[in-house]
């Protein structure tokens, strides 16, 4: 915390003076992290590194310590030599798209502590198409509807067009078209 000193003069001629907060100084146990991502937009199952280094409140590398990382539920540990922090992760394949953050927690070796939050943004990825039909079985001349969904690898949805299309059964193509999340086919009155 925040510290002041008071002090108070005095000779033998009875003479006195006070000074308060003649000196003030603060003391803190933060340290500084300057980390980098390697990559900061990945897709799923994609490796990435953190380094940098850490200093202490007069700006010198310390020499020793430990740091922790926390990432999507996991806690990472490692060690700091020479100031360094250098860790390899690599994102799980069914990540969550969207942005991801990575708290850095550093610690020296008199219990100095500093923190840092890092952001990935972690890409989507189509990983499953599911296609529906509003009912089985259709009579020459009806309107089948059909709806497309995409996942991601996350398992959310994902907007995104696909290309469809409907053959016969002596695989002769009767449409093809891009939808984004339905559309109608006749079905020809002499199918």
């Amino acid at each position: 915390g925040s510290y002041a000193v008071d002090f108070g003069v005095g000779d033998v001629d009875g003479n006195q003076n006070f000074f308060a907060d003649a000196i003030k100084f603060d003391v803190t146990d933060l340290l500084s992290l300057d980390l980098k991502l390697s990559k900061k937009k990945l897709s799923p199952g994609s490796n990435f590194e953190i380094n940098g280094n850490v200093k202490d409140i007069y700006g010198n590398i310390i020499n020793k310590g430990n740091f922790v990382i926390k990432f999507d539920g996991k806690e990472l540990k490692g060690n700091i030599l020479s100031g360094d922090i250098y860790y390899k992760l690599s994102l799980e394949n069914n990540a969550k798209t969207g942005f991801h953050n990575i708290l850095v927690e550093a610690y020296d070796e008199s219990s100095n502590k500093g923190s840092t939050t890092l952001s990935l943004e972690v890409l989507a990825s189509a990983d499953k198409i599911e296609v529906n039909s509003d009912k089985e079985s259709y009579k020459p001349g009806e309107k089948v509807n059909i709806k497309s969904f995409v996942y991601d690898q996350g398992g959310d949805l994902f907007s995104r067009s696909i290309k469809i299309e409907i053959r016969s059964p002596d695989n002769e193509k009767k449409f093809e078209g891009i939808i984004k999340n339905e559309i109608n086919f006749d079905i020809p009155l002499i199918a």
